[in-house]
């Protein structure tokens, strides 16, 4: 909340609370934090951006959203050890509740790009072949 006007955000779209710091530093004109994940919401939108959100509370489950101008791309996948199972991809924009699971459906290069962000923010090695797994699902 900024009452001096000074602080316009440019990126209503999407924000995760990972951006609230990066905003808040950009508002203050205070130097970025290298080590921050989020992005400052005065900055226009990129056109693609990714967000990375996990639970370990009953079991693992991760989710990876993918977002841009036209789509909201959201990928869930479930892990017990090293075992991941349990793949769901869902378009938020089209299905905001979640009920038609399109990991089968949807193009192959999109869903391989999201599980290779997925294999990155989770430093897995290459040899798991997990673009198998979720259209074996």
């Amino acid at each position: 909340y900024d009452t001096s006007g000074k602080c316009q955000l440019n990126n209503t779209r999407y924000g995760s609370l990972v951006d609230l710091a990066p905003t808040i530093l950009d508002c203050l004109d205070l130097p970025e934090v290298s080590t921050y994940q989020g992005i400052s919401l005065l900055d226009k939108p990129p056109a693609t951006r990714y967000s990375f959100h996990q639970t370990i509370r009953t079991r693992e489950v991760f989710a990876l959203v993918r977002e841009s101008s036209n789509h909201m791309y959201k990928l869930m996948v479930n892990r017990l050890r090293d075992k991941f199972y349990n793949f769901r991809l869902y378009d938020i924009y089209h299905d905001p509740l979640e009920s038609e699971n399109i990991i089968t459906s949807v193009d192959h290069e999109l869903l391989k790009e999201m599980l290779e962000v997925f294999r990155e923010k989770l430093q897995l090695p290459e040899t798991i072949n997990l673009f198998e797994q979720a259209v074996q699902n």
